[in-house]
């Protein structure tokens, strides 16, 4: 055994007989309602379900009714008689705790704190205290289900699990705070006489079991996975009810027991929440008529509002989840139950659209008669809902390792309907060399609003809000079989402003979203909560779990994020299809503070936009590469070109495809064209959602294929809203060769650092993906060997070292030697993208504000705009005058380069915290 695990298990049993009490028997009455409340914990617990089936198994004529009401990121904080939102962020009249727990019923209240709040430390002990000293008096004071007063029972937080892999964060540390905190929920527990669950000891126990046969139970040290919970749950229960947990097969039991959850789960965090309970929910229409009336949440006929319709839905989520609590009970007894949902409340319709004059569809192919590309581009389709029916509302894509083309569908849109029996999917669609769909197989099914996705490891990172699953295919037969949720709290009060557009930076980071609307809340194991209100984009490390607010903003909805070649991003806002050099306003600032305003770094002539992307492809011109795409799809239905250069620290877009033509009065004006542009008169539902290129170099785009968009202009169940169409197209460049495909999927590391070489950006990107599948120790081995056997005389030498850099990155290896030899690079871009890499390691680099100074006085404003925007993550004045220092560099240091000023400006907002 480990030496340091032996030593933590003894202090754990020493504390754990220290500890006021064990948790006296708790007693579950015949026909109660149980109500989970609290952190990640007590939420990921209905989608594992093994504590509850223990609890029927062993009660079976209790007919008891659980009802999970927890979410990632609460705090006791926000359970008082005087609750703080911040500690139980919801959207728009989501109601309170105590409004769910009337609605629930609850007899009894099963609470999980003291996780969030244990990063606090001893500062936040007594605080603790206190608030859960006055959640509990005044839950108890509630009589919640009209019987009586509610009971509680309290759980301490698990411990941190003891891990050697150097990508999850320590044990150690966590534990210390973790002890404390669940003594004092012991303490607080015991001096109100309620009932305690040492779920810290029990837990440590069940760890070091677990590493005793070389098995780990939760994902990132804090949470658990299915078989942690599986192998928690009978010392949770023998702690709550003294005795030992029922045994045997339980698998149907719990089978309905998650059938039951599902329900509950898209019931209680139905997305689009904002259209079911909050302001837009009070929109109101009339059959046959356009327009709406705003805050009219119960109109009379012949209105009829988003309220009314969404909360007869939420009706029939509630009936299908207690038809499903029926079955439970049937099982536990050793029965069984079929459920036939035919007892479901009937919900109130427009009886025809507000829109009443869509056009017909043509077809894809006819569509593309109607379509202007740019001379010497041909565009032709791909797959369309013909061939394909299960290609509804493709909402974005990408290429595998593999070469297959990956598209999320949305079919549902604007969200599921509880009678729904076509769910939205992942699909994976086998290309033909010309590059058309031969067959699509779906990867997973039953999804809903799947609003993004990305390619991790051997498997897709997916969208399921209000979490991000990991989804692998373990048995090759193309669908996924295995998911972990590896994100939780991520709000949907707004389907179009749900996470999306999961680009990769360059080493290996992803990032999530959340547009106006949204209250978000995220735990992770490195610090309290990641929470945030309305527009924000977030970074995340899927390999560490780090996870932090990226560019806090006032988006209304990003949805949109690109990275050029040397790792500079553009974030586009949808709404306004306002598009920003990012490093500008992606440095620090504390929450619940945003970035302030920042100049769009294109003058972009129509809005909104749904997806953008780089061309990075030999097949097309060399005056194309480089150039931003932005999918617009209102007003100008097509695809912007806008050609990139730079501009001082940052860069600038122009649009391209600008012509000249005669208006109906014979005066000249501009024409605009693009990528591809569509005639709307025919084919108004042309909708161009997302874009790629592919691994031979063409570009493929998604038609959204709707008339009919938007939450606003139309009830969101109108009749006439599309959930059929969809279309792929592709463009290529008559008179230039496609590219031979680069081989990812399944080669060595060898190899694969050779593919880094290639000019293709998502080459590079996949070849890192897969990368990721090999042993870390094993990469960073070859990398060093490969880096060192590149030609000096290359042109491209000093971005395939930078590549080098970022594989270490990817990997979560710092090299301080290689990392100071790009931060001197003789090229300006490499040494800004080392400068990038240095932020993100500041924290494991010896002096790292001694090598800022130096990138703060470079000769080039792009390396100094780095350097300012890295000096916002410290906590010393020592930091601000490192950013105050790259002022020394301008021409005039009272005029500044405009995003120089910008990023120091909201730099130094930040440092001035800390004077």
């Amino acid at each position: 055994m480990n030496p340091s695990r032996s030593l933590f298990l003894v202090a754990v049993l020493a504390f754990s007989s220290l500890l006021a009490r064990a948790a006296e028997k708790v007693e579950l009455k015949p026909g109660e309602n149980v109500a989970l409340i609290g952190n990640a914990l007590a939420d990921r617990m209905q989608h594992h379900g093994w504590l509850e089936t223990l609890v029927h198994a062993r009660l079976p004529k209790h007919n008891l009714i659980f009802r999970n009401l927890a979410a990632s990121g609460d705090e006791v904080a926000g359970f008082t008689d005087k609750p703080d939102a911040k500690f139980r962020m919801r959207s728009e009249n989501f109601g309170t705790s105590d409004d769910w727990l009337k609605r629930v019923q609850a007899d009894v209240v099963w609470a999980f704190f003291g996780y969030n709040e244990s990063f606090a430390g001893d500062a936040g002990l007594d605080k603790f205290k206190t608030d859960l000293g006055a959640f509990i008096k005044h839950t108890r004071g509630q009589n919640y289900s009209g019987k009586a007063s509610a009971r509680v029972v309290l759980f301490a937080p698990i411990s941190a699990e003891a891990s050697s892999d150097a990508n999850r964060s320590p044990a150690a540390p966590l534990n210390t705070n973790l002890k404390k905190y669940a003594a004092a929920m012991a303490e607080v527990a015991k001096a109100n006489d309620v009932p305690f669950v040492d779920l810290f000891g029990i837990s440590a126990d069940v760890f070091d079991r677990a590493a005793k046969q070389k098995q780990s139970l939760t994902f990132n040290a804090v949470h658990l996975t299915e078989a942690g919970d599986k192998a928690l749950a009978p010392e949770a229960f023998r702690a709550l009810f003294g005795e030992t947990a029922p045994g045997g097969n339980l698998e149907k039991l719990r089978a309905a027991v998650l059938d039951k959850n599902f329900e509950w789960h898209r019931r209680y965090r139905t997305v689009d929440g904002y259209n079911v309970y909050g302001g837009r929910s009070g929109l109101a229409f009339e059959a046959g008529k356009g327009g709406f009336k705003q805050n009219v949440k119960e109109p009379e006929a012949p209105l009829l509002s988003n309220y009314q319709t969404m909360q007869d839905e939420m009706k029939q989520r509630d009936a299908k989840t207690a038809n499903r609590d029926k079955r439970i009970w049937a099982v536990a007894k050793g029965g069984d139950l079929k459920v036939a949902d035919d007892n479901l409340p009937p919900v109130r319709l427009l009886a025809s659209s507000n829109k009443p004059d869509v056009k017909p569809f043509l077809s894809g192919e006819e569509a593309i008669k109607h379509m202007t590309l740019p001379k010497g581009a041909k565009v032709t389709l791909v797959a369309d809902e013909v061939r394909f029916p299960e290609l509804a509302s493709p909402v974005q894509m990408g290429f595998d390792p593999k070469g297959r083309l990956w598209v999320a569908a949305w079919p549902s849109y604007p969200e599921l309907r509880p009678t729904d029996k076509v769910f939205d999917k992942l699909l994976v669609f086998d290309l033909g060399a010309d590059g058309k769909a031969k067959k699509v197989t779906t990867f997973l099914d039953g999804l809903n609003c799947p609003t993004g996705f990305q390619f991790h490891k051997d498997g897709v990172l997916v969208v399921q809000a209000p979490d991000v699953w990991f989804a692998r295919d373990t048995n090759g037969d193309g669908k996924a079989d295995w998911k972990e949720r590896v994100v939780m709290g991520l709000d949907s009060a707004d389907s179009h402003h749900t996470a999306n557009a999961m680009a990769y930076g360059p080493g290996g980071d992803t990032f999530l979203s959340d547009g106006v609307f949204h209250r978000t809340q995220m735990e992770t194991a490195y610090g309290p909560p990641v929470r945030n209100s309305d527009g924000c984009i977030y970074r995340w490390e899927p390999l560490t779990g780090k996870l932090e607010r990226y560019v806090p903003y006032g988006f209304a909805n990003p949805h949109g994020k690109v990275f050029d070649r040397w790792g500079n991003d553009i974030i586009t806002d949808a709404t306004g299809n306002a598009n920003y050099f990012a490093p500008a306003f992606s440095g620090f600032i504390s929450e619940p503070a945003k970035h302030g305003k920042l100049n769009e770094f294109w003058k972009r002539p129509f809005r909104p936009c749904a997806g953008t992307a780089m061309i990075s492809s030999r097949h097309f011109p060399e005056d194309w590469q480089g150039n931003f795409l932005n999918c617009n799809v209102i007003g100008y239905q097509g695809i912007f070109r806008v050609k990139v250069t730079e501009d001082g620290a940052g860069l600038k877009g122009e649009t391209l495809d600008i012509t000249k033509a005669k208006n109906d009065a014979g005066k000249e004006v501009d024409k605009l064209g693009g990528l591809v542009v569509a005639d709307t008169a025919p084919i108004p539902n042309f909708r161009p959602s997302c874009v790629a290129v592919a691994p031979d170099g063409s570009i493929y785009f998604c038609d959204w294929a709707k008339e009919l968009i938007g939450h606003m202009q139309h009830h969101l169940r109108d009749p006439n809203r599309d959930k059929t169409h969809g279309r792929i197209y592709r463009i290529t460049f008559e008179g230039r060769p496609l590219l031979k495909p680069v081989k990812i999927d399944g080669e060595p590391i060898e190899k694969l650092l050779a593919a880094l070489t290639t000019p293709e950006d998502d080459v590079r990107t996949r070849a890192k993906i897969e990368l990721g599948k090999h042993d870390s120790a094993k990469v960073i081995a070859a990398t060093k060997k490969w880096a060192a056997g590149l030609s000096k005389a290359d042109k491209e030498y000093q971005h395939h070292m930078m590549e080098a850099l970022w594989v270490h990155q990817w990997h979560n290896v710092v090299d301080e030697a290689f990392l100071k030899q790009m931060l001197r690079s003789p090229d300006y871009r490499a040494r800004a993208a080392a400068t990038r890499v240095l932020c993100y390691w500041r924290d494991r680099v010896k002096d790292p504000l001694a090598l800022l100074k130096v990138q703060a006085a470079d000769d080039h404003p792009r390396v100094r705009l780095e350097a300012i925007r890295a000096c916002s993550f410290f906590t010393t004045s020592a930091a601000a005058e490192v950013a105050l220092g790259a002022l020394e560099k301008e021409a005039d240091p009272n005029k500044p380069d405009y995003y120089i000023k910008y990023c120091l400006d909201e730099t130094l907002k930040q440092l001035g915290k800390y004077k």
